[in-house]
């Protein structure tokens, strides 16, 4: 099997190529804020597969590769690999396509209406089937983490990470269902490849004529951020120690002083800095704190005390001075024959008086 792709323009743009900003991929278009793609010098495999991979895209193409059949075609090496493949994925179009090129918009001509045949072969095309990515929140913005969801009438389904994240395969039209503990379930239809945020909503139960919610809203925070600065004088402060002292967790500002750490509603963060007083901080509902510290003098009058004691450089000259003269006394009673030599002396001073010139 193979996959095929055929392009055409009806309306070219008019944009100055010449004029674009150069990028890796090609060059971007101030008239329509896009990357244009340079196929000029792409083979028909190159891009097909990066149409496979892209979707919608704008493109600058040769006349040479408009209106005709373009192949993405398969290695000779492997070929029980390319044919067991090849049997199992069969692709010829890519349905209908909105191709750009220079901030007009392009079409792909292909009937998809009926089904397509390759080589005598009914052919399939996956090519709408991609990773869906989205983040969960509740109704005060907040990410929710563990929530389930799942393509519907599909064994698909994944689970939020911490930071309200998920991903899963599927393609346009999918609709995916989200279940969490406390909220209501909730239905989203897929159009698009984008980035989805998706919101839902807390639960409620009539009890007893009253309104009572089954759950609390999920008061998890992704990240707490803030910057540390001096009291006195307004410069940040590098290097303070935060603490959450449930979690444990534990980081510390940088040069700016800006710190991001992990915190719940409720938890409390500990401030700790060399030369400044410790302080709490109970988290809320905001994601950013401004943290001012004041000097602690006393702690810093200590440290300067205690941090070069000078007694310790004094007794060691002294014992260095005495140690030294008793050397020198004891070698010149030794000379006057007023002390005698001990065993191990007396062998190396005859050694050594082999060697020394006789007056």
């Amino acid at each position: 099997m193979r996959t095929s792709l055929n392009i055409n323009i009806p309306n070219p743009c008019h944009e100055d190529w010449s004029k674009m900003t150069l990028q890796q991929q090609g060059r971007h278009c101030s008239s329509c804020e896009k990357t244009v793609y340079d196929f000029t010098s792409k083979t028909d495999e190159q891009i097909v597969k990066t149409f496979l991979d892209k979707g919608k895209i704008c493109g600058r193409f040769k006349s040479t590769q408009l209106n005709r059949e373009l192949v993405l075609s398969r290695k000779e090496k492997n070929n029980y690999l390319s044919y067991v493949a090849s049997t199992l994925f069969a692709f010829f179009s890519f349905g209908t396509q909105d191709v750009k090129a220079q901030g007009k918009s392009r079409i792909v001509k292909v009937n998809s209406l009926k089904n397509q045949m390759v080589n005598g072969k009914m052919g399939t095309s996956i090519l709408n089937s991609k990773t869906i990515h989205g983040t969960i929140y509740n109704s005060h913005q907040f990410p929710i983490p563990n929530v389930n969801v799942m393509v519907k009438g599909s064994y698909n389904s994944t689970r939020t990470n911490i930071a309200g994240n998920f991903k899963l395969k599927g393609k346009l039209g999918d609709v995916l269902i989200i279940e969490a503990k406390g909220f209501k379930t909730t239905e989203v239809t897929i159009t698009d490849f984008g980035n989805h945020q998706i919101y839902i909503k807390t639960n409620h139960l009539e009890s007893d004529n009253k309104a009572v919610k089954t759950d609390t809203i999920s008061t998890l925070i992704a990240s707490i951020k803030g910057n540390i600065v001096s009291k006195t004088d307004g410069l940040p402060l590098p290097g303070v120690k935060i603490t959450n002292l449930q979690s444990k967790v534990i980081t510390q500002s940088d040069f700016d002083g800006n710190f991001s750490i992990e915190a719940e509603t409720g938890n409390k963060l500990k401030f700790e800095f060399v030369g400044v007083k410790p302080k709490k901080v109970k988290i809320n509902d905001k994601r950013f704190y401004k943290i001012k510290m004041t000097e602690d003098l006393s702690e810093l009058t200590t440290i300067v005390a205690s941090g070069y004691p000078s007694y310790i450089i004094s007794n060691y000259d002294k014992n260095k001075t005495e140690k030294n003269k008793a050397r020198k006394v004891k070698r010149q009673n030794i000379k006057n024959r007023e002390l005698d030599r001990t065993t191990v002396g007396n062998f190396l001073y005859n050694i050594t008086n082999i060697f020394r010139r006789k007056e």
